[in-house]
């Protein structure tokens, strides 16, 4: 059996850490396991909770998820990093599969799988395992997201680690790497649970959120491409998600509207002007 290290970027989770936490403590492997949380500069109580279920808790001030991910995996004791994010839920039987496979494959260097939402529509997680996965396990068969990902720590520190230059693409760039000395597997049977937020935009209006997720998945595949085919590099941090958005619905929308536009006097009261003015003209008519 494997001694594993499960390194977690933080920044400002307090909300959403403890779930993770929770499902790592539940893990059903019965070999070493140490759980880091890499405190990303957070500026509420992101550390005390994490610090309150047991688990180690290391500073890196310096922001960005690279710098948050090498910071953990210094700490590291483990043969096998593995890596999620804070707003993540783990199956019970995570690492077990994980170490399985490696039990089964020396040969294989990292390894991981998909991921659904705990707080998405049942017709988007369907979409995502019935189209999603499927393109990219034949798309990008060896490229890994940080989400859900395993590597052996010789072959880590063999490559370089993640770039600090790099805040998103950092697992493809580290995937990359990684291929061009041995094997790398996605296995859409090792799969987690993630948090949905970062793809609705924090809206909670449906159609609005699922607007901005269709747009945030055509940003991700586009940019996904320009790393892979032409190497680029993205080095401004992701816009930072943490409280829902609350889009107005249709009707509260269009009451908040008419608060501020001045609109017509009614059609009853104008038809009872016009009336008035009919009338007025009529008997000055008459008068004539």
């Amino acid at each position: 059996m494997y001694r594993f290290s499960v390194v977690i970027p933080a920044y400002n989770e307090e909300k959403y850490i403890g779930r993770c936490l929770e499902s790592l403590k539940r893990q059903n492997y019965k070999g070493f396991l140490e759980i880091i949380v890499s405190n990303n500069a957070s500026t509420d109580n992101t550390k005390e909770v994490a610090e309150s279920y047991g688990v180690r808790v290391v500073d890196e001030p310096q922001k960005g998820i690279s710098y948050a991910l090498r910071k953990g995996v210094s700490e590291a004791t483990g043969e096998i990093l593995v890596f999620t994010d804070a707003d993540t839920e783990l199956p019970v039987d995570w690492i077990e599969k994980i170490n399985k496979k490696f039990e089964e494959d020396k040969n294989l260097y990292a390894i991981g799988g998909p991921y659904l939402f705990y707080d998405a529509d049942v017709a988007i997680n369907f979409f995502m395992k019935q189209f999603v996965f499927r393109i990219y396990k034949k798309v990008a068969p060896t490229l890994l997201p940080c989400v859900n990902m395993a590597v052996k720590k010789e072959i880590y520190d063999l490559v370089g680690g993640f770039n600090t230059e790099i805040n998103w693409g950092q697992d493809i760039d580290l995937s990359k790497r990684i291929r061009q000395h041995g094997k790398i597997e996605f296995d859409p049977q090792i799969y987690v649970i993630t948090s949905f937020r970062r793809y609705s935009g924090g809206y909670e209006t449906k159609i609005v959120a699922a607007a901005h997720a269709v747009k945030e998945l055509s940003v991700q595949l586009t940019r996904c491409f320009l790393v892979v085919k032409r190497g680029k590099i993205y080095s401004k941090t992701q816009k930072e998600i943490r409280e829902p958005i609350r889009f107005p619905g249709f009707i509260k929308l269009t009451t908040d509207i008419a608060k501020k536009v001045k609109f017509p006097k009614s059609s009853a009261r104008l038809n009872s002007q016009t009336k008035t003015r009919e009338t007025s003209a009529s008997k000055s008519k008459s008068k004539k």
